[in-house]
């Protein structure tokens, strides 16, 4: 098992020089970064003993939840400060929508959501939001990163420091997130958070450390929730998984290429998305009431 990672080993393996304030967040945040590292979930995961059961759940949720991720990702790019991070952001917004394949979220709708979406996922996705429509836009990227820098930093980590035998059935989903194209991204997502950073006072740098530490420790009950939910009842989690969702040993045939987080899709794609922002961002202000209540209201406890 690969020990703790502590914040010297954290800037060699991202070949950092210097610290930038993402780094800074993270080093802070290294603590609960290490909580899904070496939690049962990832640790099953490893060594090819996790339940199909558990990560079908877990792959479920996740689908629920980049659906809102997805959204926050539209809200930041109508408010982002210059145009090349308009189109970024957008761009990733339908990115995050096909993550687990070009058609897992066309059907997707706000019932469905309602009805299957986990405490957790309705948790996380709901301080996202809040976060994406009503604070500041250092703070929205404090929010929404913590996702984009642990799967980068934990499946390096992952494929850097332990052997993934050739027979574990998620070893493709592993290398998917370990490709360098998603440190790529997470690096672009820094640059964004710097700007805003740059000119900062110091009671909203604290600010959005603790949104990052939130964001951070929700991760990590994202990955237990599929264990615990199997682990109380397993018939309550085959119920709530889907007919057609994917499993773990045919998860690239089935969805072709499992998408890094946040891999760019084509540049069509991407100009017809921003064709359609006014649209977007109209439907998106007849939402806003209904995700505006105060984190406070949904953090879950265990912190």
């Amino acid at each position: 098992m690969v020990p703790p990672l502590r914040a010297a080993s954290v800037f060699l393996l991202f070949g950092c020089a210097e610290a930038s304030f993402g780094d800074e967040l993270f080093e802070n945040a290294l603590v609960y970064a290490n909580r899904s590292l070496h939690g049962n979930f990832v640790r099953q995961m490893v060594n090819g003993t996790l339940s199909e059961v558990a990560f079908n759940y877990y792959l479920h949720q996740d689908n629920l939840y980049l659906s809102k991720y997805a959204r926050a990702f539209g809200v930041m790019g109508a408010k982002a400060d210059r145009t090349d991070e308009l189109a970024w952001l957008l761009n990733k917004s339908v990115g995050f929508l096909h993550e687990h394949g070009r058609d897992a979220n066309n059907a997707l709708d706000g019932k469905t959501f309602d009805d299957e979406a986990s405490a957790t996922t309705v948790a996380y996705t709901s301080f996202l939001l809040e976060a994406a429509w009503s604070e500041e836009m250092l703070l929205a990227y404090s929010a929404v990163l913590p996702c984009q820098r642990l799967y980068d930093w934990l499946f390096s980590t992952i494929a850097r420091t332990e052997h993934i035998s050739d027979e574990n059935p998620y070893k493709k989903f592993i290398m998917q997130y370990a490709d360098p194209l998603v440190h790529r991204d997470t690096l672009k997502m820094e640059s964004f958070l710097e700007r805003y950073a740059s000119s900062t006072r110091e009671e909203l740098r604290q600010r959005a450390q603790a949104h990052y530490n939130t964001a951070m420790k929700y991760e990590a009950q994202f990955f237990d929730q599929a264990l615990e939910l199997c682990k109380s009842n397993p018939c309550a989690a085959e119920r709530m998984l889907r007919a057609d969702a994917p499993r773990p040993a045919r998860l690239v045939e089935a969805t072709g290429t499992v998408k890094p987080l946040g891999q760019e899709l084509n540049l069509g794609l991407g100009v017809a998305f921003l064709v359609s922002v006014p649209f977007l961002f109209s439907a998106l202000l007849q939402v806003r009431s209904r995700w505006g209540r105060s984190s406070s209201e949904r953090l879950l406890g265990g912190f």
